[in-house]
C-alpha cells in the first residue's frame, strides 16, 4: 500500500483466529493540559464598592483632620456633630457680669460712700483687679467645661465626649447596632420656645443609657440619628450631609 494513500478505515485489514475482522484506527494525539497563564487576574472589586471605599476613606482622612482629638478607626467618619444650645452658657456669663458690675460700681461709688477717703482709694485698686481677675476665671472655668462637651455621629458609632470638671474627663461611645431606641425631652416653655433639649439613647434591654443635654433642634436630630442607625443595621451605606 502506498503509505500516502488515505487509509479506508472501514474496511478490515486481517482477521483474528475465530475470523473476526481485525480494522486499523489511527493514532490518537495526546492531548496535552491546557496552559494555565501565569498572573491570572483576581476577581475585580466591582466598581460601585471601589468608589464607595473610596469616598468613605477620603471622609475618614477629613474626619481625622477636623477633629484630631477623636479615635477613629479605619473607614470612619463624622456625618454630624451635635452642637449645644447657647442658653447653657447664660447662667456663668450673667453671674460673672453682675458680679464684676458690683465691684466696678463699688469702686466708682467709693468716694461717695466714703468721703474721708480712709483708706485710700488707690490702696483698694490692686484687691479689686485681684478680684476681677477670679471673677473672670470663675465664670470662664464653667464655660470652658460646657464647650468641651461633645456629641458625634459617625457611620459606625455615636462618641459622646464629656467634660464633668476641669481636670474629669471621660468618652462614651455605642455602635449604631447596639442603639434600639432614640428620643427627646423638652420640658418647660424656655426650652420650647429656643428649641433646645435633651437627648436619650438606650440599647437592648435599657441596660445603658446616654443623656446629652442643651442640644440644639433636638427634633431634627432624632430624624438622623434613626437614619443612621436603619441603615447601618440594613447594611446599607450611612450617608451624610
Amino acid at each position: 500500500m502506498n503509505p500516502q494513500e488515505q487509509t479506508d478505515y472501514d474496511k478490515p485489514v486481517a482477521y483474528d483466529t475465530n475470523g473476526r475482522p481485525l480494522y486499523a484506527h489511527p493514532a490518537e494525539e495526546p492531548h496535552e493540559p491546557a496552559a494555565v497563564p501565569t498572573g491570572a487576574a483576581q476577581p475585580v472589586e466591582p466598581p460601585e464598592q471601589r468608589q464607595a471605599d473610596t469616598e468613605a476613606q477620603q471622609r475618614h482622612d477629613e474626619s481625622t483632620k477636623r477633629y484630631p482629638d477623636l479615635t477613629l478607626v479605619d473607614g470612619e467618619y463624622v456625618i454630624m456633630e451635635m452642637r449645644r444650645h447657647w442658653i447653657g452658657l447664660a447662667a456663668p456669663l450673667m453671674a460673672g457680669t453682675v458680679l464684676v458690675l458690683l465691684v466696678l460700681g463699688g469702686l466708682a461709688a467709693y468716694p461717695a460712700i466714703v468721703p474721708s477717703g480712709n483708706p485710700a482709694f488707690g490702696t483698694l485698686l490692686m484687691p479689686a483687679l485681684l478680684l476681677l481677675v477670679l471673677i473672670a476665671l470663675g465664670a470662664y472655668i464653667p464655660i470652658w467645661v460646657y464647650r468641651n462637651n461633645h456629641f458625634y455621629l459617625t457611620n459606625q458609632r455615636i462618641i459622646q465626649e464629656l467634660q464633668v470638671s476641669l481636670f474629669s474627663r471621660n468618652e462614651e461611645t455605642v455602635s449604631l447596632g447596639d442603639v434600639e431606641d432614640v428620643g427627646f425631652k423638652q420640658t418647660g416653655v424656655i426650652p420650647l420656645m429656643l428649641d433646645y433639649g435633651m437627648l436619650e439613647l438606650s440599647t437592648p434591654g435599657n441596660e445603658d443609657t446616654y443623656n446629652y443635654t442643651y442640644v440644639c433642634g433636638p427634633k431634627a436630630h432624632i430624624a438622623d440619628i434613626n437614619e443612621a442607625v436603619r441603615s447601618f443595621k440594613e447594611g446599607r451605606k450611612v450617608s451624610w450631609s
